[in-house]
C-alpha cells in the first residue's frame, strides 16, 4: 500500500471553498457563545456576591 501518501497531498481546491465558510459559522457560534456566557456571568454576579 501507499504508506499514507494521501496524507500528504493538499486536498482538492474545491474543498477549501466549502470549508471556509463551514469555518467561519463555526467560529461565530464560539463567539456569541462566549459573549452570552458573558452576559450570564454579569447577570449573576450581584446574586452570587450576596451568599
Amino acid at each position: 500500500m501507499g504508506g499514507g501518501s494521501a496524507l500528504q497531498i493538499a486536498p482538492p481546491p474545491r474543498l477549501w471553498l466549502l470549508a471556509a465558510p463551514v469555518l467561519a459559522l463555526g467560529a461565530l457560534t464560539a463567539l456569541g457563545a462566549a459573549d452570552a456566557t458573558g452576559d450570564l456571568f454579569r447577570l449573576l454576579e450581584p446574586i452570587l456576591a450576596r451568599g
